[in-house]
């Protein structure tokens, strides 16, 4: 039982998955825990899933003093011509000054160059101050060969291990219509 907030589920038919509809918050003006987390990933606004890799701006991560470039391939990902990045991006745990903080460690991106350099998918080695994380995430367009990209689906996987709680397993799965 959680006190603080309930959702409302329902499904189309049995069978079918079932989808939050409602998320009731006890408090009036309390924090809707979906929406900070769907904020955080993106979720919010649905084309910076295709800018950021886990929370983290593409254009941030670059510009790090720390981020290098370990390989760079063009390769074929689900018949898309795209270009793959390995990087290490090694550094503390901790908040940069003017508080900025920025967890990815290392990972590969696969960018889509015939669509603004979008992300088509990623995957990052994430460092915090109590806990480290491997962030899984895939895009698909709603259309491969438009020069603009719309989402159509997000699907990412967090597996996270915490010095308090553990290990946590977390997925999304965004899908856009």
């Amino acid at each position: 039982f959680n006190g603080k907030y309930a959702f409302h589920l329902e499904r189309k038919k049995e069978g079918d998955p079932w989808l939050i509809k409602q998320v009731v918050m006890e408090k009036q003006g309390a924090i809707n825990p979906i929406a900070k987390e769907l904020s955080r990933i993106g979720g919010e606004d649905n084309l910076r899933c295709l800018i950021q890799a886990h929370s983290e701006e593409l254009l941030d991560l670059i510009a790090s003093p720390s981020f290098v470039v370990v390989k760079a391939e063009s390769i074929v990902y689900k018949d898309v011509p795209a270009i793959k990045i390995q990087f290490d991006n090694p550094h503390p745990a901790l908040k940069e000054p003017g508080g900025k903080f920025s967890s990815i460690q290392s990972g590969t991106l696969v960018l889509d160059p015939a669509r603004n350099w979008c992300l088509l998918s990623h995957i990052v080695q994430c460092k915090f101050p109590d806990a480290d994380a491997t962030v899984e995430a895939e895009f698909e367009l709603a259309d491969k060969t438009a020069i603009f990209p719309v989402p159509k689906r997000y699907f990412a996987v967090r597996n996270l291990s915490h010095a308090k709680y553990g290990k946590i397993l977390q997925t999304w799965e965004l899908v856009y219509d």
